[in-house]
Protein backbone atom coordinates (compact mmCIF):
# COMPACT_ATOMS: atom_id res chain seq x y z
CA UNK A 1 0.00 0.00 0.00
CA UNK A 2 1.37 3.77 -0.91
CA UNK A 3 0.10 6.95 0.99
CA UNK A 4 -1.06 9.26 -1.22
CA UNK A 5 1.31 12.08 -3.34
CA UNK A 6 1.58 15.40 -2.19
CA UNK A 7 -0.24 16.74 -5.03
CA UNK A 8 -3.69 15.03 -3.81
CA UNK A 9 -2.66 16.05 -0.58
CA UNK A 10 -3.08 19.88 -2.34
CA UNK A 11 -6.18 19.03 -4.14
CA UNK A 12 -7.88 18.17 -0.92
CA UNK A 13 -7.01 21.57 0.64
CA UNK A 14 -7.86 22.93 -2.40
CA UNK A 15 -10.44 25.82 -0.79
CA UNK A 16 -8.31 26.43 1.91
CA UNK A 17 -5.69 27.35 -0.81
CA UNK A 18 -7.68 29.51 -2.87
CA UNK A 19 -8.60 31.29 0.55
CA UNK A 20 -5.24 31.94 1.46
CA UNK A 21 -3.84 33.37 -2.49
CA UNK A 22 -7.46 35.45 -2.30
CA UNK A 23 -6.58 37.29 1.06
CA UNK A 24 -3.02 37.40 -0.09
CA UNK A 25 -4.28 39.25 -3.27
CA UNK A 26 -6.36 41.25 -1.42
CA UNK A 27 -3.68 42.92 1.08
CA UNK A 28 -0.95 43.01 -2.08
CA UNK A 29 -3.51 45.21 -3.85
CA UNK A 30 -4.52 47.61 -0.34
CA UNK A 31 -0.85 47.94 0.28
CA UNK A 32 -0.24 49.11 -3.35
CA UNK A 33 -3.13 51.13 -3.24
CA UNK A 34 -1.80 52.65 -0.43
CA UNK A 35 1.55 53.47 -1.41
CA UNK A 36 3.84 50.91 -0.30
CA UNK A 37 7.04 49.55 -2.80
CA UNK A 38 6.05 47.68 -5.42
CA UNK A 39 9.32 45.63 -4.41
CA UNK A 40 8.51 45.21 -1.01
CA UNK A 41 5.03 43.93 -1.76
CA UNK A 42 6.72 41.22 -4.28
CA UNK A 43 8.83 39.92 -1.87
CA UNK A 44 6.52 39.76 0.95
CA UNK A 45 4.01 37.85 -1.12
CA UNK A 46 6.97 35.40 -2.80
CA UNK A 47 7.89 34.72 1.19
CA UNK A 48 4.54 34.29 2.04
CA UNK A 49 3.97 31.85 -0.86
CA UNK A 50 7.25 30.34 0.35
CA UNK A 51 6.50 29.87 3.89
CA UNK A 52 2.90 28.22 2.86
CA UNK A 53 4.33 25.70 0.62
CA UNK A 54 6.77 25.11 3.33
CA UNK A 55 4.36 24.36 5.90
CA UNK A 56 2.12 22.59 3.53
CA UNK A 57 4.83 20.07 2.84
CA UNK A 58 5.81 19.70 6.79
CA UNK A 59 1.74 18.98 7.44
CA UNK A 60 1.75 16.12 3.90
CA UNK A 61 4.94 15.15 5.53
CA UNK A 62 3.57 14.63 8.97
CA UNK A 63 0.10 13.41 7.55
CA UNK A 64 2.14 10.60 5.31
CA UNK A 65 4.08 9.68 8.55
CA UNK A 66 1.35 8.88 10.38
CA UNK A 67 -0.50 7.18 7.50
CA UNK A 68 2.29 5.08 6.50
CA UNK A 69 2.69 4.08 10.52
CA UNK A 70 -0.72 2.74 10.63
CA UNK A 71 -0.04 0.63 7.70
CA UNK A 72 2.51 -1.02 9.16
CA UNK A 73 0.44 -1.42 11.86
CA UNK A 74 -2.04 -3.62 9.59
CA UNK A 75 0.15 -5.09 7.99
CA UNK A 76 1.49 -6.94 11.26
CA UNK A 77 -1.77 -7.33 12.73
CA UNK A 78 -2.60 -9.52 8.93
CA UNK A 79 0.39 -11.49 9.44
CA UNK A 80 -0.37 -12.19 13.16
CA UNK A 81 -3.78 -13.68 11.76
CA UNK A 82 -2.24 -16.02 9.10
CA UNK A 83 -0.19 -17.48 11.98
CA UNK A 84 -3.23 -17.27 14.01
CA UNK A 85 -4.58 -19.44 11.14
CA UNK A 86 -1.88 -21.77 10.89
CA UNK A 87 -2.12 -22.78 14.46
CA UNK A 88 -5.26 -23.76 16.09
CA UNK A 89 -6.10 -22.83 19.51
CA UNK A 90 -6.67 -26.06 22.24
Amino acid sequence: METVSFFTFLEEKITEILFQLFFLALVAFLLIFYGVDMLFVVLLVILFISIQGLFQWCLYRKKRNASQHIIDLVDGLEETYYIADVFTKA
